[in-house]
């Protein structure tokens, strides 16, 4: 039997009418959780004899896609990947089954019909073949040669996804190939979805590539403000927020007009993402800022479901002092924490947050640490004490005291 509960929000159970629909639901969530990658691979899984770092990484990552695969299928579907123990065996025999017979793939197409949609059909395939080929090996030298031959291959929609090279390039993490193809590309051509209905920006957004989207930002300024339809057509913002993609998330707020957030849509956009910061405290700058453009939305209803950012705060007990029990020794440890709350600087959207040189710096801080072995051993024991001292904090309480003090204060 199917479990019931799947680690996708909102996501109707896998039946035999809606393979599209759930396909894309899912895919989005194993792009986000990072384990696509894994199921649509050519290459047969590594063996406990190739490594044991490599297979334990397979293993836990097979792990998290075919979880979410089989909760996601209902009590009609699930009989058809019952047994089957590699997310990649269990999504193709789900296709296989259950996938619509398109067009392309009767044998009744006509030669004028495969013109239409992508131009994705055998004779481009075998065309562009080469184009994909390198950029699945990451090799740009080849894929340079190729475009410099056939102009129009940039904005081809060959990928895996039916998207354009971008694309690809992006779903494979050819960060260096993504960046020599932004130079190559028009403002336009950022624009271009794949098959889902996705563009080249989302997935770049979606796996938290910063300095990409930051860069992509710079060449289409129009990104910050086009709506992803598909997921609940949302602006991307709201979207890096959602993602947990702190430092995305600020830099695209920058760069959106206000009014996208507070006007637009009835300022539903808003509404919901200060609905997200009550629930990420810590990072409460952008629902701040907000408040102050726009107090209205404190009481914007974000869903048809009449639900506003109050309703989102009075939901969360542990906000209010009065809605946490605490012992006699707690509730003391609580009256004796001194916390100094951070001043909230206002967000100043004339400034251009460089994404690229923070990504650098991260970089080239992990450079300098790596290469200064000589402070290896004593970063290992002042490590181990504070990895002490935390536990310590933990497990008396002491940390969540102190953050339920900070987010009351």
């Amino acid at each position: 039997m199917a479990a019931t509960v799947s680690p996708i929000a909102n996501l109707k159970l896998l039946n035999h009418r809606n393979y599209e629909y759930w396909s894309f639901r899912v895919k989005v969530y194993l792009l986000a959780e990072d384990v696509w990658d894994l199921v649509e691979a050519t290459t047969e899984p590594p063996k406990p004899e190739d490594g044991e770092v490599a297979f334990k990484a397979w293993r836990k990552n097979n792990a998290k896609a075919l979880l979410a695969i089989q909760t996601s299928c209902g009590d009609d579907t699930y009989p058809i990947i019952e047994g089957i123990t590699e997310a990649k065996a269990a999504w193709d025999a789900l296709a296989e089954e259950l996938k619509p017979l398109s067009s392309s793939d009767s044998e009744e197409l006509k030669p004028s019909d495969s013109e239409e949609g992508h131009n994705n059909n055998d004779e481009s395939d075998v065309k562009y073949a080469p184009l994909y080929d390198s950029l699945k090996r990451g090799d740009w030298n080849a894929a340079k040669e190729f475009i410099d031959g056939h102009a129009e291959a940039l904005t081809h929609r060959g990928s895996s996804s039916g998207g354009t090279a971008l694309h690809e390039a992006i779903e494979r993490k050819q960060l260096h190939i993504v960046e020599e193809l932004l130079t190559l590309m028009t403002e336009q051509d950022l624009e271009i979805e794949d098959d889902l209905g996705f563009t080249a920006f989302f997935y770049a957004l979606l796996k938290g590539m910063a300095a990409i989207v930051a860069k992509m930002v710079k060449k289409n300024k129009s990104l910050v403000t086009m709506r992803f339809t598909n997921a609940k057509d949302r602006t991307p913002v709201l979207v890096a927020y959602g993602l947990g993609h702190w430092e995305i998330a600020r830099f695209l707020y920058s760069r959106t007009p206000i009014h996208v957030l507070t006007q637009d849509n009835n300022g539903r956009d808003g509404a919901q993402l200060i609905s997200q910061c009550f629930f990420h405290r810590n990072k409460f700058d952008i629902g701040w800022d907000l408040l102050q453009h726009c107090p209205k939305l404190a009481l914007t209803t974000e869903d048809y479901f009449g639900h506003s950012p109050l309703n989102a705060l009075a939901g969360l007990r542990s906000t209010f002092l009065s809605g946490v029990p605490l012992r006699f020794w707690q509730r003391w440890i609580y009256n004796n924490i001194h916390v100094q709350q951070p001043q909230l600087a206002p967000i100043n959207l004339d400034v251009y947050v460089n994404l690229e040189e923070l990504e650098n710096d991260k970089r080239n801080r992990r450079d300098l640490i790596s290469s200064a072995n000589i402070y290896g051993f004593r970063n290992a024991v002042t490590g181990f004490f504070q990895g002490v001292v935390k536990n310590l904090l933990k497990l008396f309480g002491i940390h969540d005291l102190y953050k339920m003090r900070l987010g009351h204060d």
